[in-house]
């Protein structure tokens, strides 16, 4: 795909755990009494579309949480007689529970009392760039292929969309109004009211939204003497007072924030290779979390803080010179791990808002497409099969 970016901007360089589901049908003693007990089996009845096989939690009464199947039950022995509580967790947020999480269910001392809690689950919405058009634009379009929408149209580049956590606003890049170089915009979900937020000497882009919407992190060139280097910049959402975090006139790209609102992490290549870095959002407390001598970018942070997915080229080899692959690691930089194993680029990762998916790019098909996997890895999907360049995708909140 041609796309007149900026370096930095491109291929430079209710329980949220994951659990191992067992057999469909598994037993916990969760209560135990002398009084007159009985037994609750609960049943998970899931449909629809994009149900997450890693399944879900329940717990009785907020005790232990057990895996269940997305199709699967799980007995409860020796209940207490009387009035309990149900809770269903871990659900994907394109999920609705009928009922709702927590549920009531009387236990009796007969047979074995049954719940049956219904699960509905639909297609999760992307935003992504794609050239299908001849020209690079930002598109819309649910994980099942359906609902696509072409929400920019004009003759300069749109890409690097982003979502905001209300998901009132898109936020992109484009060069409509800046040949060659890239400038801030926002534009309803629909596409309609492109308003244009940054207008400095150089280029912006690469907007992550702080989770309580009010700021973006962007990537800027606007104070570099040196072409190609950029440094991290924090706004309000409007663009307004625009602060320099970032000041080593480096390759300074793609922050997100994490979950909590406290820290930035980014790509930069001050080491020497591009590294995953990660920083106060005050721009302080500097740390080089990936540390290796191979090309690291493109971080995004899961949404319970305890991860980075990113990519890398540590496997680059003489027979696969370009080879990049999409990693995972604890938030303090350690347990790096490899999620996808494919000849070519697989990169550009990012979170579903309940870090029960990971969106990133391939060319393993030929030309650029939009991918999903789970979390470990698994479950590797492709969304776009149009044979155009698409990429850069993220998930609705």
């Amino acid at each position: 795909m041609s796309r007149p970016h900026l370096a930095a901007l491109r291929f430079l360089g209710v329980f949220a755990v994951t659990v191992a589901l067992a057999a469909c049908d598994t037993s916990s003693t969760p209560t135990t009494s002398p009084l007159v007990a009985g037994t609750l089996v609960v049943r998970a009845a899931s449909s629809g579309v994009d149900v997450d096989s890693s399944g879900y939690l329940v717990a009785l009464d907020n005790g232990t949480p057990a895996a269940i199947a997305v199709n699967g039950a799980v007995t409860f022995q020796r209940v207490v007689v009387g009035q309990h509580q149900v809770t269903l967790g871990y659900v994907g947020s394109n999920c609705v529970v009928g009922g709702g999480a927590t549920q009531t269910v009387t236990v009796t001392s007969g047979a074995p009392d049954t719940l049956t809690i219904a699960v509905t689950c639909v297609a999760r919405r992307l935003v992504y760039e794609s050239d299908r058009d001849g020209n690079t634009e930002i598109y819309a379009m649910n994980t099942d292929g359906t609902g696509l929408v072409r929400l920019t149209n004009d003759a300069g580049a749109d890409v690097l969309p982003a979502w905001s956590p209300d998901s009132a606003t898109i936020a992109f890049s484009s060069d409509r109004s800046h040949p060659g170089g890239l400038d801030i915009w926002v534009m309803h979900p629909d596409g309609t009211s492109p308003t244009q937020l940054t207008a400095a000497a150089g280029e912006s882009g690469a907007v992550s939204w702080s989770p309580d919407g009010t700021r973006i992190a962007f990537a800027s060139t606007r104070t570099d003497t040196v072409p190609g280097h950029a440094e991290i910049w924090v706004s309000g959402a409007d663009g307004s007072n625009p602060v320099q975090l970032t000041t080593d006139d480096s390759l300074a790209n793609n922050p997100g924030w994490s979950p909590d609102g406290t820290k930035l992490v980014f790509q930069s290549n001050r080491s020497g290779t591009d590294q995953i870095w990660v920083m106060n959002a005050d721009g302080s407390g500097l740390t080089n979390l990936s540390n290796d001598a191979s090309n690291d970018a493109y971080p995004s942070w899961s949404p319970d803080g305890t991860k980075i997915v990113f990519q890398s080229d540590r496997d680059a080899s003489q027979a696969d010179p370009t080879n990049v692959e999409v990693y995972v690691m604890n938030a303090d930089g350690s347990g790096q791990t490899r999620l996808t194993n494919s000849p070519g680029v697989d990169g550009v990762p990012s979170w579903s808002s309940d870090g029960k998916v990971i969106v990133f790019d391939s060319d393993r098909s030929g030309t650029t497409e939009v991918w999903t996997m789970r979390p470990n890895g698994t479950s590797q999907t492709q969304i776009t099969t149009d044979a155009s360049n698409n990429g850069y995708a993220r998930f609705a909140p």
